[in-house]
């Protein structure tokens, strides 16, 4: 990376040279600048978003098998090798949830 015509290897250097860089195109907001929140469209939510059974048998046949199990206890080769028998079924448990609008909340934590 080169910054001010300096090359720049270290990892604690990019780092400073982001910082100086951004600290010197933004301005600290002032407290009486009003707070604007950008309002969401009607098409930005999860009932417009679906899955097919080939994407999901596509990431069920890519998973890396050399991982732990998560919280369920079920192992990425077995997901796998059944691949093609449960893709179909996962497929309608992902777009039923989508369409509702509600990700259980198991989904959403990471090991």
């Amino acid at each position: 990376m080169t910054h001010n015509d300096q090359q720049v290897t270290t990892a604690e250097g990019k780092a400073d040279a982001f910082n100086k860089y951004f600290a010197s195109i933004f301005r600290p907001v002032s407290p009486s600048s009003p707070i604007v929140s950008p309002s969401l469209s009607s098409q930005n939510n999860l009932e417009s978003i679906t899955v097919s059974t080939e994407e999901v048998s596509y990431l069920l046949l890519n998973l890396l098998t050399d991982k732990a199990t998560g919280p369920d206890g079920i192992s990425a080769r077995l997901l796998k090798e059944c691949s093609n028998e449960i893709a179909p079924s996962l497929t309608a448990l992902f777009n039923k949830s989508l369409s509702f609008g509600k990700v259980p909340q198991e989904w959403k934590e990471a090991n």
